[in-house]
């Protein structure tokens, strides 16, 4: 695996490969967001942001666009999101 800034990578139900990548550059950010289907229709649900900051560090902004749950599990706590199918 590449050393980059950010590297997503999914395992997709129905894809016989990965889907993955991260960008190239130093300066390298990504934007992506997750639909889920809500009474049959795309909803996006999470915005993910990997964004270089000023003083070089490295963030990742989670942005909820919808109602969350947050759960404690027995390693700490988690996000659910539920829709209805």
């Amino acid at each position: 695996m590449a050393v980059r800034n950010f590297y997503l990578q999914f395992d997709i139900d129905g894809r016989s490969t990965k889907l993955k990548g991260g960008p190239q550059g130093s300066n390298g950010e990504f934007r992506g967001t997750i639909f889920m289907r809500h009474e049959g229709k795309p909803l996006p649900v999470v915005s993910l942001r990997g964004r270089v900051m000023p003083d070089g560090t490295l963030a990742l902004q989670i942005d909820p666009e919808v109602h969350v749950q947050v759960e404690m599990g027995e390693s700490g706590p988690w996000m659910l999101i539920i829709t209805k199918r």
